[in-house]
């Protein structure tokens, strides 16, 4: 049994040190580096023209009756898009699937001229000059916020910015640094395992990414069961005298566990089982909208901007229990919601409102918690100095049902924003939880985080480093008896 736990945990451990060297490297790098996304953060709106108040606008409605379009969007934003012959209002499907609607005539835009990207682009950086039309490259690769405009245009300046401007919308999707490219290639793209190469074949990369994280789960396990065998003895317990063989078992004797957590989540993470979504399921979000659609927006977005107290870049449209909504995002990237049929500032959804729509959303369920949440709980949770973080607070609503399901709703935008099951609970736990130690918000908990986890991480460098050193002499040992004349 031990002589084959040794030769699976030396041939494993041959093939894998490197990716764990660069695993631990490259997550000491993302404990404080994310992948760049604009998209998912308030920065988005930075090169986006205020809107005007003083122009006469189309209701949603009005702009999609008027348009043609035989399909009804799913959800519409009004935005200023600069062109080459100025900013102008228009309504576009958030995503940018659907052709933009102009949101003064109604009328169905044309796509989006070089010259027309070239000139929202010089809203965020009058420096950038045209290099190229690509579909995907690194820092664009197939995500749902891409999708739907490629191919992009790719800007550049001296000072090595990049921006990518949609050819649907002429819209700025993307902005990275040249400082955000190194960090994001020796963080999220070294850990993901992400060259554009393998990530672009994404079923390639998934069995790539699950197969490796499988492999050196066992690597783990053989090492940390050898480990555990040599504990036993009664004298020595570290039968090696070579340093490098005495660091590497005292190393994973300390940090193998967390070797073992680290490599397990990150197969979790590829979700290798089928599990449940955490978004809100369609019926879901039908009872709580309510059956209201396009038309319940009586009010014209001028009207709208009219009594807002600040300039606003963006306008989004929400439904809550048969009453339409207005989601306002000013410049300084704040939201505000505002009745379409009262014409008010709603500062948040009373509980008094909420409660009682939240009773009926599973018909064969009952309501057994209903509870204001001021800071992250176990599965509503994020880091706080994230770009992304989410929104706090919250209501969270316990059911009664099979799958034992917990919605969040954000009182601040009549949005359902997390659902959690059974199955998306334990992805939840062994994913996040282990990977990034963020159970019950230790994560949050700075720099008692940064101290545990950055010197786990040290000692899993160590350790795969010396796993390094051992296989390099192993290979130069196999060589040299290979090149050895037979006698």
């Amino acid at each position: 049994m031990k002589l084959w736990l040794i030769v699976i945990h030396r041939w494993l451990g041959f093939a894998g040190c490197l990716l764990f060297a660069l695993w631990f490297g490259s997550g000491l790098v993302m404990m404080y580096v994310e992948m760049p996304y604009l998209q998912r953060t308030a920065e988005r709106l930075e090169g986006l023209v205020p809107l005007d108040a003083s122009v006469p606008l189309l209701t949603p409605w009005q702009a999609i009756d008027r348009s043609g379009l035989e399909t009804s969007p799913a959800n519409l934003r009004l935005v200023s898009r600069a062109t080459a012959k100025g900013a102008h209002p228009v309504w576009e499907l958030e995503g940018g699937a659907l052709p933009s609607l102009d949101a003064m005539t109604g009328e169905i835009l044309p796509a989006p001229t070089l010259e027309d990207a070239t000139a929202a682009v010089s809203r965020w950086n009058p420096e950038a000059t045209f290099r190229s039309t690509t579909d995907v490259d690194q820092w664009t690769l197939p995500r749902s916020q891409f999708a739907a405009h490629r191919p992009l245009h790719r800007f550049a300046d001296e000072r090595g910015e990049w921006l990518y401007a949609s050819s649907v919308t002429g819209a700025v999707v993307q902005r990275v640094s040249r400082g955000e490219r190194l960090w994001a290639t020796a963080g999220p793209v070294a850990h993901w395992l992400y060259p554009t190469f393998l990530r672009r074949r994404a079923a390639l990369w998934n069995r790539v990414v699950v197969i490796t994280s499988l492999l050196c789960t066992v690597a783990v396990v053989t090492g940390l069961a050898l480990g555990l065998w040599h504990l036993r003895r009664r004298s020595p317990h570290i039968p090696y005298r070579e340093p490098t063989m005495r660091r590497h078992h005292l190393f994973g004797l300390i940090f193998g566990f967390f070797a073992f957590t680290w490599t397990l989540s990150g197969l979790f993470s590829m979700e290798p089982v089928p599990v449940p979504s955490s978004g809100a399921t369609a019926e879901q979000k039908r009872l709580w909208q309510g059956d209201v659609g396009w038309p319940a927006f009586q009010r014209r977005p001028d009207e709208v901007l009219a009594v807002l107290p600040r300039p606003v870049k963006e306008l989004r449209l929400r439904f809550f229990d048969g009453d339409a909504y207005w989601l306002a995002t000013s410049d300084e990237g704040e939201t505000q919601l505002l009745s379409d049929r009262e014409l008010h500032l709603v500062e948040a959804l009373p509980a008094s409102s909420l409660r009682p729509v939240a009773e009926g959303l599973l018909p064969a369920a009952t309501l057994t918690d209903w509870q204001r949440l001021d800071d992250y709980d176990l599965h509503y949770t994020s880091k706080e100095t994230s770009p992304t973080a989410r929104p706090l607070p919250v209501y969270r609503a316990r059911y009664d049902d099979a799958e034992s399901t917990v919605l969040y709703v954000d009182p601040a935008t009549a949005e359902l924003v997390l659902r959690v099951v059974d199955g998306r609970r334990l992805v939840r736990i062994l994913y996040q939880g282990l990977h990034s130690w963020n159970l019950f918000g230790f994560h949050n908990l700075r720099p008692l985080w940064d101290l545990v986890v950055g010197a786990a991480m040290i000692g899993g460098l160590i350790l795969s480093v010396t796993g390094v050193q051992l296989s390099w002499r192993l290979g130069k040992q196999r060589l040299r008896r290979r090149r050895r004349p037979k006698v």
